[in-house]
């Protein structure tokens, strides 16, 4: 692959994933830990981050779902046959102990080859760990001194307490403000195409309230992102933050973790306090791409202590009205 092509795809998956997940996914891949699992709410975007990863990196990967068996990542062509079905989870982990047996036999001409190591994506496999038969192969595997490695996939850590020293544990990253920015670019290009006027209209806005539109969506998934975006300029013929944070709150709730709140009160709400309400006036801007870029550190809260009835009883209430005048978000635990 020429060096260019390889380049751009470095480029792709080092901004798909924060510099501390790519680190330690790269240091896992290259001490060749036999097992990992990866909490991950948005496969697709997943998968396109280790295809770019495979090329730039020289990683033959391969992914393994139920109604596909096991498929190679970038041809997307089923290379691995054997006589048993391998959309069965038992077969299709006996392959891939066979394949990482044959490994030291083989590394000479994966070298030769340039290939760095060998990855199986196990996407939704989390849900058979519980059986004995499958418990027993992921032990097995674990054993091998080899090029390969399995990533199991899954929306939350959920691992048997027989095999959970077994595995390393990564979290896919949300998308950042780059990746945000570049969907939305795309749903500009795209409302070009169909209206000229409205996508003059809406560039013109996201130049203008970039920050506060992509901090809208910042915490959900490409995906989610995307749909919340797209059905402000459909319903809105705008970029509606109040529109957009009502969709983000759907998700949110739906995930059942988190409670939102919704910032509905200002400033002119809090009596007396007028140093830190001034401060705190001053202290938002710090919050501003032009702050960050300078590098200025954005404020990540501060401690109200007082006689309980006095300050610390409107604590929360004050949280909320900060939140409306800084325009951030209130998630609360």
């Amino acid at each position: 692959m020429p060096k260019e092509n390889v380049d751009q795809h470095e480029d792709a998956y080092k901004i798909m994933g924060t510099k501390e997940f790519n680190d330690e996914l790269i240091a896992l891949l290259k001490i060749r830990a036999p097992v990992v699992f990866l909490t991950c709410r948005e496969e697709k975007r997943m998968l396109n981050y280790f295809r770019h990863l495979s090329e730039a990196r020289g990683f033959k990967t391969y992914t393994w779902d139920l109604c596909n068996g096991i498929r190679n990542l970038i041809s997307g062509k089923q290379e691995k046959t054997t006589g048993d079905d391998c959309t069965e989870p038992d077969n299709a982990l006996n392959v891939m102990i066979e394949e990482a047996s044959n490994d030291k036999d083989q590394r000479v001409k994966l070298e030769a080859s340039k290939i760095k190591g060998k990855i199986y994506l196990l996407l939704d496999f989390y849900k058979f760990l519980d059986e004995p038969t499958t418990e027993r192969r992921i032990k097995e595997f674990s054993k091998i001194d080899s090029m390969t490695t399995i990533i199991l996939t899954g929306p939350t850590l959920d691992l048997p307490v027989s095999i959970e020293n077994l595995f390393s544990v990564l979290d896919f990253p949300y998308p950042n403000n780059e990746e945000i920015r570049g969907s939305i670019t795309n749903l500009l290009k795209a409302v070009k195409k169909e209206k000229v006027d409205l996508h003059d209209k809406l560039q013109k806005q996201f130049k203008k309230e970039q920050h506060e539109i992509i901090g809208s969506v910042t915490g959900l998934t490409l995906s989610e992102a995307q749909k919340a975006l797209s059905k402000s300029v459909v319903v809105k013929a705008s970029f509606d933050i109040p529109s957009i944070l009502a969709e983000k709150k759907q998700y949110i709730r739906r995930r059942g973790i988190l409670e939102y709140y919704e910032p509905n009160l200002t400033m002119a709400d809090v009596g007396g306090l007028h140093r830190m309400v001034r401060w705190l006036k001053h202290r938002k801007l710090a919050f501003s791409p032009e702050a960050r870029e300078f590098g200025i550190p954005a404020l990540k809260g501060f401690l109200a202590a007082g006689v309980p009835g006095c300050v610390l009883a409107d604590t929360k209430i004050m949280i909320k009205k900060i939140s409306s005048e800084g325009k951030h978000k209130v998630i609360e635990f």
